[in-house]
C-alpha cells in the first residue's frame, strides 16, 4: 500500500468499502497508518505489515474469496540498476513479488468474478495477461498511459476479472499532458474529485 494513496482514493469513491493496506515496508506501513488516520475514512481502512505471499496464505484459508476487488502497483523492475537504497529497491524490484505470485494469491483472494487491477510497465503488460489466465482470471480492460501524445505507453492499467467467460477486452488511451506541463483535460476529469 506504500503511502496509502490509492487506498484513501478507494475509500473516497465507494462509501461502503471496506479496505485493507499490506506492505512489507514498516515505515511505510506507518505512514499509511497515519495517513488513514487523519482521513474522514479511517473507520474503514486498515493497513498490515506482512507481504503478498503470507497474507495469502493465511490460516484457515480465512482470505480465500473474501474480496471484491484487488488493487496493486507492484514492483515492477527486474534485472536492472537497484538504487542504494534498500527500501526504495525493494518497492521498485521484482525480488519480492513476482506477477505470477501477484495472479495466484489474487485468484485465490478474489470472489467469483472479482476484479484484480494492476498498474504495470506496458512491457510487462503480456506476461501479466497470461499469468491471469492461467489462474481463471479474463482481461476486461487495458488503458495505455502515455505522457504525451507523441511519446510511446509507459504503463498500462490492466483489469482481469475472476471468470471463466471470456469477453472483448476494451482498450482506451490516457495522454497525461499537452503543451508546456498542461495536464489534458481528460487526465484533470480523471482526478478532479482527489484534488484539495
Amino acid at each position: 500500500t506504500g503511502s496509502g494513496v490509492i487506498a484513501l482514493m478507494l475509500a473516497q469513491r465507494n462509501t461502503a468499502a471496506r479496505i485493507e493496506g499490506i506492505d512489507i515496508d514498516e515505515d511505510a506501513v506507518a505512514q499509511a497508518r497515519d495517513n488513514f488516520a487523519a482521513s474522514p475514512w479511517h473507520e474503514r481502512l486498515t493497513v498490515k505489515k506482512i507481504s503478498l505471499q503470507e497474507y495469502c496464505k493465511a490460516e484457515n484459508g480465512i482470505y480465500e474469496g473474501a474480496y471484491d476487488i484487488i488493487v496493486s502497483n507492484p514492483p515492477y523492475f527486474h534485472n536492472s540498476l537497484k538504487a542504494p537504497d534498500a527500501k526504495r529497491s525493494i518497492a521498485r524490484h521484482t525480488d519480492t513479488l513476482q506477477l505470477t505470485d501477484l495472479t495466484s494469491c489474487s485468484a485465490r483472494m478474489l470472489k467469483e468474478n472479482g476484479i484484480l487491477a494492476v498498474i504495470i510497465p506496458q512491457q510487462q503488460e503480456e506476461e501479466l495477461i497470461m499469468s491471469a489466465e492461467r489462474n481463471g482470471m479474463q482481461l476486461q480492460r487495458i488503458l495505455r498511459v502515455q505522457g504525451r501524445a507523441e511519446r510511446p505507453v509507459k504503463r498500462v492499467v490492466v483489469i482481469l476479472r475472476k471468470t471463466t467467460q471470456r469477453q472483448e477486452a476494451r482498450e482506451d488511451t490516457l495522454v497525461l499532458e499537452e503543451g508546456v506541463n498542461e495536464r489534458t483535460q481528460a487526465y484533470k476529469d480523471l482526478t478532479q474529485d482527489f484534488y484539495l
